[in-house]
């Protein structure tokens, strides 16, 4: 993909799957840098609940009212913010189906 600050520089980007799980990353010279996590199974995630399964009711009573509700792109979902010591928020996004939680991605800053 193109780089956003190197106009003729391309980026390569690498997916590991694995059942449930989704890593995506940069692959640069020196290091690789991860760029989000998708899970779509429970048994990925550490805590048991909110998870994959539970109610957005279920996601709201854990965190408290979401940052945002979306309603479009990769379907309704609700978005909290990480906050950092340095650097920006990196957002974690429940990601719903009829009002179940489907998938949690994980969305970290890339630059």
């Amino acid at each position: 993909m193109a780089n956003r600050h190197i106009s003729d520089q391309t980026d390569t980007l690498h997916v590991f799957t694995r059942d449930g799980l989704e890593a995506t990353y940069y692959v640069l010279p020196r290091r690789d840098l991860l760029a989000s996590v998708a899970v779509r199974d429970p048994r990925w995630l550490r805590y048991g609940s909110p998870t994959i399964g539970s109610s957005g009711a279920a996601v709201e009573a854990a965190f408290g009212p979401p940052a945002q509700r979306a309603s479009g792109g990769a379907g309704p979902g609700l978005t909290y913010t990480c906050r950092r010591a340095a650097g920006p928020d990196e957002p974690v996004v429940f990601l719903m189906d009829s009002g179940v939680v489907r998938e949690v991605v994980f969305l970290y800053y890339v630059d």
